[in-house]
């Protein structure tokens, strides 16, 4: 018996607001080319500490209780053979993040890292200031994946070195650049970028610069108002 076709998101530019663990299934098989996202790390909580006039840590509702590996399995089957995953996170979940997209039979090849110019100067006194953060990248195998090497040694090391971004209206914000360098390095022009936790909108604002279609999810309204307004200013779009 002959199946009704399946609905799939257009996989032309967009910010769609929802819950990325529904709508990711919507997202045509295969059709995306690099998947690049900053979720929630799971990171609030209350603490002892001190901590620049703070003794917890609360990034909102959120960042509690998210579901580190529900949503890859749905993932994979979006990118293309070749396709590549950055997924940033806390050092302390990247192992079991990697350890599920191998068993999905993804590639798993490098960690790579945001060094900060400025940290956050927290807890100084009990534990060493944390001066950068990582994340991994992954490649969906049986086709020669994308891989434009720029002409810096830090890229070459897997380190991305940009200041800390400051007075942003997203608590835990990463600078543009770092996220358009990521995009030119692993896709061409008109390929189709994907971020299920949109936040401020990094991700689909640096694939529109560069001229890249992308689809993104936000759960959170006011994030969603952030980084659909943000969007829309950009106008110029780089040739790379």
């Amino acid at each position: 018996m002959p199946t009704t076709p399946r609905n799939y998101l257009p996989t032309h530019s967009g910010i769609y607001h929802g819950d990325a663990f529904k709508l990711i299934k919507l997202v045509e098989p295969e059709s995306v080319r690099l998947l690049l996202t900053d979720p929630p790390y799971c990171v609030s909580a209350p603490n002892n500490i001190g901590s620049m006039g703070r003794r917890s840590i609360d990034f909102g509702e959120w960042d509690y209780n998210f579901d580190q590996i529900g949503w890859l399995d749905d993932a994979v089957q979006t990118l293309v053979k070749g396709g590549s995953m950055v997924i940033w996170n806390d050092w302390k979940l990247l192992g079991g993040i990697a350890a599920h997209l191998e068993s999905l039979g993804m590639s798993v090849k490098r960690q790579m890292r945001w060094v900060k110019n400025n940290p956050v100067p927290r807890n100084m006194l009990r534990v060493p200031v944390q001066s950068d953060e990582c994340c991994l990248w992954a490649v969906k195998p049986k086709k020669r994946w994308v891989f434009n090497k720029r002409k810096s040694v830090s890229y070459e090391r897997g380190e991305f070195h940009h200041p800390v971004v400051r007075n942003s209206s997203h608590p835990n914000k990463k600078p543009d650049k770092i996220f358009q360098d990521i995009i030119k390095i692993f896709s061409n022009k008109d390929d189709l970028i994907l971020d299920p936790f949109a936040g401020a909108g990094t991700t689909a604002i640096a694939a529109q610069k560069l001229g890249r279609r992308h689809i993104s999810f936000e759960k959170d309204d006011t994030y969603f108002n952030l980084a659909s307004s943000e969007l829309e200013k950009i106008v110029d779009v780089d040739k790379y």
